[in-house]
C-alpha cells in the first residue's frame, strides 16, 4: 500500500501463483489489464481501494472464482466491461 503502482499488468503476477492476499490500496493505479490476475487461482482477497481506477477491463477479474473479497472503494470506476 501507499506506493506508486500505476498500471497493473499480467506480467507482474504471472509467477506468483500461490498468492492469497494482495493489498495494493492507495497507490496510483489507473488501469487493470485483461487477465492481470489470471494465474492467481488461490487469491482470496484483493484490495485495490483508494486508487484511480476508472475502468475494469474485460477478463481482468474473471479467473478469480475463489476470491471472497474485492475492495474497489474510493476509486473512480465509471465502467465495468462485460466479462470482467
Amino acid at each position: 500500500t501507499h506506493n506508486s503502482v500505476i498500471n497493473l499488468s499480467r506480467t507482474q503476477f504471472a509467477s506468483l501463483t500461490s498468492l492469497e492476499f494482495i493489498y495494493l490500496a492507495y497507490n496510483k493505479s489507473e488501469t487493470i489489464e485483461a487477465r492481470t490476475f489470471a494465474t492467481l487461482r488461490r487469491l482470496d482477497l484483493l484490495d485495490l481501494s483508494g486508487n484511480r481506477i476508472r475502468e475494469v477491463s474485460a477478463y481482468s477479474l474473471r479467473e478469480l472464482e475463489f476470491m471472497r473479497l474485492l475492495n474497489l472503494s474510493n476509486n473512480r470506476v465509471e465502467h465495468v466491461q462485460d466479462d470482467a
